[in-house]
């Protein structure tokens, strides 16, 4: 696998959980009861990082051979 391959996979990864992000607080809204809104606001804060990596990732791995690119620190060795 090519990492222009794999960008989109990431790509696709960072959809899937803004999508999973959006049913959630849209689960939020609709319910009152305080247990269920504290596991769905912590389920929410799980997923936003890892939707953020997922799209760091994307840029770096389809941008990776530009030359020019400046990669993203935290994935430097």
């Amino acid at each position: 696998m090519k990492l222009k391959e794999l960008s989109g996979a990431y790509r696709t990864g960072e959809t899937l959980l803004a999508q999973r992000i959006r049913e959630l607080r849209g689960a939020l809204k609709g319910t009152d009861d305080p247990d269920a809104c504290a596991a769905l606001r912590r389920r929410i804060r799980e997923l936003q990082p890892l939707r953020q990596e997922c799209r760091e990732l994307a840029e770096l791995t389809g941008r990776y051979y530009e030359k020019g690119y400046r990669r993203h620190e935290k994935y430097t060795i």
